[in-house]
């Protein structure tokens, strides 16, 4: 008798690595847990609630950690060899990974993961948690509502997303928003939002640049374009987009001061834009440009707003700004006493009103309705 039942069919290789995870299926359930770093078979750290620890999680050897990695890899698609030691990964629940292999690393293969934030940022929260104050919320809410084009920089881990994401979620539904970045991890609750991202150079793909996307975004009508980290290239057609009725667009970049930040922009764009000189650029940079805000982890792993600096314009060659907000250990943050520029010339803006003496240092601000507990 034939058997008709035919060749025996494949499994459909699953895309959730996390069961073949082996020692690293805890922490990734643990959500007190958003980084994972794994140095080697025996030196794995997480940071817990924005404190680096040290795990006693370990593997049995390095074969176990090897296919650990090679599952990571493989669960999007992509693969790992001494031919490619390294890749960057986004996991399909918005995790980002990096995963490096002998004989780049020496010690075994090296896995990071950033955990993908999955639920909305709850202002309430990051005011118990410090980030800002309620006087700080109401000045970003007013920076927002005023269409002012906003940097936010800091340190690797300082918090930087997390406070785009926050200042993001103060657009107002109403508005249509483009996203543009490297890795998605930014999470939005407006309806009218078109996320976009850019893909890097491998073997077999030339790959989509974040600059090619904010030029593109221009043809999509968005009321703001959202970079999610400015990183080089698009630096100059990020700027246009900002001037070119696109106000109220934001982005972040790594730097360790807010006049840090403002070098590092004029920097990439020197770097891109051929035979454009500094004063111009310094001038685009203080036409355009409204705010800085930098943010900071502390010894404790706690992230602060560290300073709020407004940009006020060119100064014999040099980009001017203005510290409105600075933190200080004793005192927390604090208004500098200094009305903004923004406020006192709005320049056709509608600027939301401030309460009398909004700025005085010892003026404090409780937001009705809003409690902290």
């Amino acid at each position: 008798m034939s058997d008709e039942r035919g060749p025996p069919k494949k499994k459909l290789p699953h895309n959730d690595w996390t069961l073949e995870a082996g020692p690293l299926q805890a922490v990734l359930l643990d959500d007190e847990v958003s980084e994972i770093m794994v140095n080697g078979p025996h030196s794995i750290f997480l940071e817990r609630n924005g404190v680096i620890e040290r795990s006693d999680v370990h593997f049995s050897s390095r074969e176990e950690l090897n296919k650990v990695a090679a599952a990571l890899v493989r669960s999007v698609g992509k693969e790992i060899s001494r031919k490619f030691p390294y890749a960057d990964l986004r996991m399909p629940d918005g995790s980002r990974a990096n995963v490096i292999v002998a004989p780049v690393a020496v010690d075994g293969p090296v896995i990071t993961i950033r955990k993908a934030q999955t639920r909305m940022l709850d202002l309430r929260n990051l005011v118990k948690a410090d980030l800002f104050d309620e006087k700080v919320l109401y000045f970003l809410n007013v920076c927002v509502a005023s269409r002012l084009n906003i940097i936010v920089s800091g340190g690797t881990g300082a918090g930087k997303t997390t406070l785009l994401n926050s200042l993001i979620g103060l657009i107002p539904n109403s508005e249509r928003i483009v996203t543009i970045e490297d890795t998605l991890e930014l999470v939005l609750r407006q309806e009218n939002v078109v996320r976009l991202e850019a893909r890097g150079e491998s073997t077999y793909d030339e790959g989509i640049e974040t600059k090619s996307l904010v030029r593109n975004a221009l043809r999509m009508r968005p009321d703001r374009i959202i970079v999610g980290e400015t990183r080089g290239g698009e630096t100059w057609d990020m700027l246009q987009a900002m001037n070119s009725g696109h106000e109220g667009s934001m982005t972040a970049i790594h730097a360790n001061s807010a006049a840090g930040a403002l070098h590092k922009l004029e920097a990439f764009i020197l770097v891109q834009e051929n035979g454009i000189s500094s004063l111009i650029v310094r001038q685009h940079l203080s036409d355009i440009l409204n705010m800085v805000i930098h943010v900071e982890r502390d010894s404790k792993g706690h992230r602060h707003i560290s300073e709020i600096c407004e940009i006020t314009g060119l100064v014999n060659g040099h980009v001017e700004t203005k510290t409105l907000f600075k933190r200080t250990e004793d005192q927390g943050i604090k208004s500098c006493g200094i009305i903004p520029k923004f406020v006192e010339r709005p320049r056709g803006r509608t600027i939301p009103t401030f309460p009398p003496n909004f700025f005085d240092p010892k003026k404090t601000i409780v937001l009705e309705g809003f409690d902290k507990k």
